[in-house]
């Protein structure tokens, strides 16, 4: 916990989190049966934009990836979305790592509620 504060990502648990000041996480039922729900769930990312696009991988995501790479570590989980743990090799798309599992996705792919489960994800605006 706590990997990619270093890298000027929030800890939404800490001491001056967002969940200490009332935030609550919005639920995945919440999030795709209601448009008024996502809407708002989008207003917020974009508030927090800036600061994940801007952040870069820091001493503990090297470490990992060290780790890995030396075959100490075969398998990363993290319930991080900044994407971090794969550094910026894969780019802002992204590319599925087997030796990572991200529990929460990744900001930066999104995929529109409307489109089924197995199409590919588009670059395309999603009105839903």
């Amino acid at each position: 916990a706590g990997v990619s504060t270093a890298s000027g990502i929030p800890d939404y648990r800490g001491v001056d989190g967002s969940y200490r000041k009332g935030h609550k996480p919005m639920s995945h039922d919440d999030f795709v049966t209601n448009a008024t729900n996502r809407r708002r769930y989008w207003s917020r990312a974009l508030i927090g934009y800036d600061r994940f696009q801007a952040a870069r991988p820091n001493e503990v995501h090297a470490a990992l990836q060290a780790l890995q790479r030396d075959g100490i570590v075969s398998l990363i989980a993290t319930q991080n979305v900044d994407g971090l743990h794969v550094g910026r090799k894969h780019g802002a798309k992204g590319v599925a790592d087997p030796q990572l599992i991200e529990a929460h996705g990744r900001a930066g792919l999104y995929r529109c509620v409307a489109v089924p489960w197995g199409d590919d994800v588009v670059d395309a605006p999603c009105d839903h």
